[in-house]
């Protein structure tokens, strides 16, 4: 859960959510299974029973299913074959009318949906109203805006940009300097970083792990590369231990993505009278989820050059 976040900041002055619960409920944005002739369905789905809304401390945590079905054309192009041959020699023709092919083709196709197991993507959306930030997710930005665009017909209406930095390549680069082992707000590169990089004229990539960031031999082969991903460790200030790592990688236009990200869970997640408790296991995940994001951000924002697309927003100055 949330292993791949792709964040996104939204402008809290148009968009609504206080009647989210009252939408959900509307059928049209419900995610129903594929029947035998469909090929593709997608919708809000359930968490447990009938609860599809998890809410707390401000923040919300949605399910958006995508089910599709794949047909293979050379199946269909095989299959077609041998109906049109049966039907030529069973009527004595030597053609058969587009008209029939045609027939002949959906049929086969909804014969093999028929048998086709689906394919189901499982998208969490958390929505942030005490730092007007969305965070998806999902293996890809193009399934993070299908996503977006789903929450987007459910509430009416959703304005929101990718939280993206504008020098993120060449101020990445400046942290891989001697003296780079500095904290940054909540944030630190790992001490063993995995990292990736370019040259900037795009033709020579390195891609690294397990060496010191302390080490000559880190600073040399990065020092003149723009740095493409990078991997961090997040901590509190009233505690210097490692609380969440994560791999922030620059996508296209500059885009931030969060990969990799890994957190350890209170001593009483696991704990016996919670293990089968789904509403505390959801809850808790998605109040650590949007604590840590927060601090990751508001860190990003000390060292890199962030697109701030809505300005007039007041932001908290101290993450929940």
């Amino acid at each position: 859960m949330f292993k791949t976040i792709i964040a996104y900041e939204y402008n809290y002055a148009e968009t609504d959510f206080s009647r989210i619960h009252e939408q959900i409920k509307n059928d049209n944005y419900r995610f129903t299974p594929l029947n035998n002739s469909q090929q593709f369905t997608q919708g809000f789905n359930r968490f447990f029973d009938d609860v599809f809304i998890i809410e707390a401390d401000n923040r919300i945590l949605l399910n958006v299913t995508f089910s599709s079905k794949k047909i293979s054309p050379t199946a269909v192009k095989n299959l077609l074959a041998e109906r049109l041959e049966a039907v030529k020699t069973e009527q004595n023709i030597e053609s058969v009318s587009d008209d029939a092919v045609a027939i002949y083709t959906q049929e086969i196709e909804n014969n093999i949906l028929k048998y086709t197991a689906p394919i189901n993507k499982t998208v969490r959306l958390l929505i942030d109203k005490n730092t007007h930030h969305i965070y998806v997710d999902a293996p890809s930005t193009l399934l993070a805006e299908d996503v977006l665009h789903q929450l987007r017909k459910m509430i009416g209406t959703l304005v929101c940009r990718y939280i993206s930095a504008q020098l993120a390549n060449d101020e990445l680069s400046n942290l891989i300097q001697p003296a780079s082992s500095r904290s940054l707000g909540y944030l630190r590169i790992a001490e063993y970083p995995s990292v990736e990089a370019n040259s900037h004229e795009n033709d020579v990539k390195i891609s690294l792990s397990g060496i010191c960031k302390r080490d000559d031999l880190f600073t040399d082969l990065f020092i003149f590369r723009q740095i493409k991903s990078i991997e961090f460790e997040l901590f509190s200030q009233n505690n210097p231990l490692t609380i969440a790592t994560f791999q922030l990688c620059v996508g296209k236009n500059g885009q931030l993505i969060i990969k990799n990200f890994s957190f350890d869970e209170p001593d009483d997640a696991n704990s016996v009278e919670h293990i089968d408790d789904s509403s505390y296991r959801y809850t808790s995940k998605m109040l650590l989820v949007g604590r840590y994001m927060a601090m990751i951000i508001e860190s990003l924002n000390s060292f890199l050059t962030i697109d701030n697309h809505y300005e007039k927003q007041p932001k908290t100055s101290t993450p929940r």
